[in-house]
């Protein structure tokens, strides 16, 4: 019942909207019509004035006038009103009245106008209605009703007319007349027809494209909302995640007997995994915003190379398969280092683990000024029509049990975006039982941006960290003993804070300045980090080196946390990047 309902619905809107476009059609085409009709009054009366009574002249030159102008400011009217469709009855009338009357000022011709003995006058306004009512079909037959009245109030006076003569010879120009009045009904009739049928396929269109755009839009609320799902149960994730981080690394810092430290080495394994799934996700949000910037450079691709074959030969030996890395040593690639090595990792690491005989193979050729890199495996292959699907986040073809060993189908997502950041050519060719090949393409890079002023690396030092005095800010109680925990193991001394206010009421209390900041980017009350990096800095007086630390993966949160300018990471924190902006502290004061 309801499916009948919304299909009357629908047709009910159709016609309104026929219609409207009919009505639009006719009141436009009134104005480019009155120019035609007013040359012919004009010469009507000019010729009529000294062959008819002028009283009959006048007044019917005088009602054609009125009407003429009445339809032409009727359609002036209507184009500043713009009316709905369901307002178009009023209209309709309207123009219904203008056909009337100007059809009958047309039709009185053959009668107030028509000479008696004149056959070449006769001829001549038998010739101008006519064409009158002949190109009238130009417009009016948009909507046949009106032509229909209009043909028939000009053309059967002129009928009666002529066979009211009762010569043989105007009783054949009456037949013509009447075969001609048939003859542009008929012609009418197919005009009408084309136009209702463009009109209808125009609404058809207009509302495939609003359904179109409905889904759309629907899709984007959609995706917005997962976004935002997403960003909120990362970071509300990311919290105990990065406490349970810092407690395991200060476990492993102590001394454990044996069975203990067994513990503590597959707690530290576990968290290791969670932070490889909110790493993924991560890099997914901070690719979608646009957060991620690439850094390109001129290297040896071998050095990547090199590091994939020491970090995956063991796993691919582990299973029996062959693993061929086949780069030239002195072939140089322009690029970002850190994300094409994040590319080829996951290409490397997917061919591994879903072949299980054969080998896999990783090599790389120039062509036309492009580096390919060509990543090959013996694996069970993919069907064409699910080529596309592998880029898509948590698709995993051969995984429907969602078996975390086998990954978390993430890994092609995020190599298509780093692909389209790096506008390079990612490319797939397989079919099932023959293997899979995946490609990217990369610029070549020129010897003469490798070798600049400044590009040597710094050795790492060795670094004392012990005796540096830290601001904590944030607003988790466990996160703030954990990371206590952790950097007192360290040597350091800790002041906590749990907001903004107390971060200030504590360096008053505690006195004497701080070495670093470490700060939550989302705290109470809708502050940031951010806001209480720069309050600290302005109760002492000076800058200080700033960390911030966040869990959020929503696409605005990130962009401001980068664009703050302040060292950026996120949870969970490992130990070693906390380490190192420690040493980074300790070694200000040696290179001042």
């Amino acid at each position: 019942m309801t499916a009948i309902s919304s299909a009357n619905e629908d047709e009910i809107r159709l016609r309104e909207h026929v219609h409207a476009a009919q009505l639009a059609h006719l009141y436009k085409q009134l104005r480019v019509a009155m120019p035609g009709i007013l040359i012919n009054i004009v010469v009507i009366t000019l010729v009529m004035i000294n062959i008819a009574p002028v009283a009959n002249v006048l007044a019917w030159s005088l009602f054609s006038s009125i009407v003429m102008v009445s339809r032409l400011a009727s359609s002036y009217r209507f184009r500043r009103a713009r009316p709905d469709p369901a307002q178009m009855n009023r209209w309709r009338r309207a123009f219904m009245l203008g056909v009337i009357a100007s059809g009958v000022a047309w039709g009185s011709v053959s009668f107030v106008l028509f000479p008696d003995g004149q056959p070449v006058v006769q001829f001549m306004l038998m010739v101008i209605l006519v064409s009158t009512a002949a190109g009238a079909m130009a417009f009016l037959s948009a909507y046949l009703p009106f032509y229909y009245l209009f043909l028939w109030l000009v053309m059967l006076p002129l009928t009666i007319r002529l066979f009211m003569e009762g010569t043989p010879q105007y009783n054949t120009l009456g037949a013509m007349s009447v075969l001609f009045t048939f003859y542009l009904s008929m012609f009418a009739r197919n005009i009408n027809q084309s136009f209702v049928e463009s009109v209808k396929l125009r609404y058809e269109n207009l509302s495939l494209v609003d359904k179109l755009t409905q889904q759309k839009e629907a899709a984007e609320k959609a995706s917005l909302a997962k976004s935002k799902f997403l960003a909120a149960a990362s970071h509300d994730l990311r919290q105990p995640l990065h406490a349970l981080s810092l407690f395991s690394a200060a476990l492993s810092d102590r001394k454990l007997d044996p069975d203990t430290k067994r513990i503590a080495e597959n707690i530290t394994a576990s968290v290791h995994a969670l932070e490889g799934l909110f790493n993924a996700l991560l890099d997914i949000s901070r690719l979608d915003s646009g957060a991620l910037q690439a850094s390109i450079e001129t290297f040896a691709i071998r050095g990547i190379v090199n590091t994939l074959d020491n970090d995956y030969r063991p796993e691919a030996e582990a299973k029996g398969l062959k693993l061929t890395l086949d780069c030239p040593p002195d072939l140089l690639v322009r690029s970002d280092r850190a994300l094409l090595e994040r590319v080829l990792r996951n290409l490397l690491k997917n061919a591994i683990r879903y072949t299980s005989d054969g080998e896999v193979v990783l090599k790389c050729h120039v062509h036309d000024g492009h580096v390919t890199v060509e990543v090959s495996d013996s694996g069970p292959g993919i069907p064409a029509e699910r080529q596309s699907d592998i880029f898509e986040e948590f698709v995993q073809l051969d995984n429907p049990e969602r078996d975390r060993r086998k990954g978390l189908g993430l890994g092609l997502a995020i190599v298509k975006r780093i692909a389209e950041l790096l506008e390079m050519d990612l490319r797939v060719e397989s079919s099932p039982g023959k293997g899979s090949v995946f490609s990217v393409s990369v610029p070549i890079g020129s010897t003469a941006d490798l070798y600049r002023p400044g590009r040597q690396r710094k050795g790492v030092v060795d670094v004392d960290i012990s005796g540096l005095r830290l601001l904590v800010i944030d607003d988790e109680a466990d996160n703030l003993k954990a990371i206590d925990l952790l950097l007192s193991g360290w040597g350091c001394e800790t002041i906590l804070a749990t907001s903004v206010e107390d971060a200030i009421d504590r360096l008053r209390e505690e006195g004497g300045a701080v070495d670093g900041i470490l700060a939550d980017y989302r705290l109470r009350d809708d502050r940031t980090g951010i806001e209480a990096i720069h309050a600290v800095h302005e109760y002492l007086g000076h800058k200080v080196p700033a960390m911030l630390v966040t869990g959020d993966t929503g696409v605005d949160r990130i962009q401001a946390a980068d664009a703050s300018g302040y060292r950026l990471v996120y949870k969970p924190v490992k130990p070693a990047q906390l380490r190192a902006f420690l040493k980074h502290l300790a070694m200000q004061p040696q290179q001042a």
